[in-house]
């Protein structure tokens, strides 16, 4: 067969894509010719180390175009067709279309709901110029922003709704202003002409300008910024960009005073989301808890694949006092919680349920974003005087490391939240409590959403308020010989979740 594997956000390398690439090797594999497919770029090299996964037999493609009307029409080509993307529900035209689903986008059928995503917010993405980046640049942050934006040596922004021909400016700030760094900036693109108008250093403000004319007739222009300098010693931003262009002005405004709406403008299609969702013939949900809500929201039955884990990557190792978190930093969504952690640690220690021998651990990015780095601020302050560390950027090998070290392994995600009301915000599976698992890490998880699932329905293992919390943590940390039993159990818990069985059972599901 010749497969799609549509991945709209590919590039943020987060549990999803794990799903669409181990898909892709699954069927690579049996025989298939399989395109993996996304609207950003992302280096091949940079998918198989951090999915571990191999794709040498597997062509990854970038859909540069933002229309659903014409994203569905690309899909035809296909024999089966699998949508692999969050809250991204593209209609499909291939013979045969599954949905994979990470949580369900609530279908509210108000005349309210009807003009604005029907009717305004339709006209408005064939209307604003719209810029998205692709590569290289956070694709979560924006793009004409005064903070200004870190280059990597190759970036890519696309333009939606663009005339033919239109001149862009750019201001690049760089730590260590030259000619000679002036000159190692250049542009190109794949599927439109680039013209360099112009080029200067701008003193006052620190910045290097460059005016570009661009000449793109049929299809949105994808603009590349190539840097050929050594950016640990000269770091580069995008402090802006500017199409001059109302157009662009308006898309701006709504931008920085309407966000709400600009997940909906970016590559969101007028179909109705029930529509879309007809054209698909197989539901695949993440866990049961997302199955549920399926059913739900969307009145579809799903059969449940749970997300492939490495689970051979973690092992066991020599043990220390460490209670370990792994995940990003955030507020908002499904948010990890771990200031209810922090908090809950604090009062173990200052009540003595815990001795000094122990420390709390947290693993993670953070999320793009003045209000994240707020909230990693005061968590950071909160956290001094106790042994608590943070690695905002550690590395596969050290993620490992710190698995094979700890004990206990705390989770917190839905933590306060109403799961009738929003059960969004709740953990849809819960991959790093089973990475935890493999590697020997006893598991307490907020008892919510798809985490029951992941430590296998065990009560034990599961509190829901900070005082169910700080009891089970200090039954097992005073009980070795119950620790070294949990141990040993949840390392057998976790290999269900394996990707060898997540092969078997997909395969299963589409017959192969």
């Amino acid at each position: 067969m010749k497969v799609a594997i549509y991945d709209k956000w590919l590039n943020s390398l987060g549990g999803g894509e794990k799903v669409a690439t181990v898909m892709a090797e699954v069927l690579v594999k049996r025989g298939h010719e399989v395109h993996l497919i996304s609207n950003f770029e992302v280096e091949k090299h940079q998918l198989e180390e951090k999915m571990g996964v191999n794709l040498s037999k597997i062509k990854l493609i970038v859909w540069y175009e933002r229309s659903y009307a014409k994203l569905t029409l690309k899909t035809k080509k296909y024999d089966l067709f699998i949508n692999v993307s969050f809250l991204d529900h593209l209609p499909s035209k291939a013979r045969n279309s599954v949905f994979y689903i990470h949580f369900p986008t609530p279908v509210k059928s108000t005349l309210l709901g009807f003009i604005k995503y029907e009717t305004i917010l339709p006209h408005l993405r064939k209307f604003l110029i719209i810029p998205e980046v692709q590569s290289g640049i956070n694709p979560i942050d924006d793009v004409y922003t005064r903070g200004g934006r870190w280059l990597s040596k190759k970036n890519t922004v696309i333009f939606s709704n663009t005339p033919t021909n239109f001149n862009l400016t750019l201001r690049i700030y760089a730590e260590q202003l030259s000619l000679k760094t002036l000159e190692k900036v250049n542009f190109n693109s794949p599927n439109a002409s680039t013209t360099l108008l112009d080029r200067y250093i701008d003193h006052e403000f620190n910045v290097l300008v460059y005016k570009l004319k661009i000449s793109s007739p049929g299809q949105n222009p994808a603009v590349r910024i190539l840097v050929n300098e050594n950016l640990r010693t000269n770091a580069l931003g995008l402090v802006s960009m500017t199409v001059r262009d109302f157009r662009f002005v308006l898309w701006n405004f709504i931008k920085r005073y309407m966000p709400r709406y600009e997940m909906a403008l970016y590559g969101s299609g007028a179909y109705k989301v029930g529509q879309g969702l007809d054209t698909y013939k197989l539901f695949l949900a993440n866990s049961a808890f997302t199955s549920y809500w399926t059913k739900k929201y969307w009145r579809k039955d799903s059969k449940i694949l749970y997300p492939p884990v490495d689970t051979k990557s973690f092992k066991p190792g020599k043990k220390r006092n460490i209670i370990l978190n792994v995940g990003r930093f955030f507020v908002g969504g499904h948010s990890k919680r771990q200031d209810i952690l922090v908090a809950t640690f604090k009062k173990m220690v200052d009540t003595h349920k815990i001795d000094n021998t122990w420390e709390l651990t947290f693993v993670g990015g953070i999320a793009g974003g003045k209000d994240h780095s707020d909230y990693v601020n005061k968590i950071r302050e909160e956290s001094r005087g106790y042994p608590i560390n943070f690695y905002f950027s550690a590395s596969f090998k050290i993620l490992r490391e710190l698995y094979s070290q700890a004990r206990i392994y705390w989770h917190a995600t839905g933590y306060e939240a109403n799961e009738n009301i929003d059960p969004i915000k709740l953990e849809h599976f819960g991959i790093t409590p089973v990475e935890a698992m493999a590697a020997g890490v006893v598991p307490l998880v907020y008892e919510a959403g798809g985490l029951t699932e992941t430590v296998g329905g065990d009560t034990n293992l599961t509190w829901k308020s900070q005082e169910e919390l700080i009891s089970k943590t200090t039954k097992i940390i005073k009980n070795p010989k119950l620790l070294t039993k949990l141990s040993r159990e949840v390392v057998g818990n976790a290999k269900k979740f394996s990707k060898e069985n997540f092969a078997k059972r997909f395969a299963s599901y589409l017959d192969l």
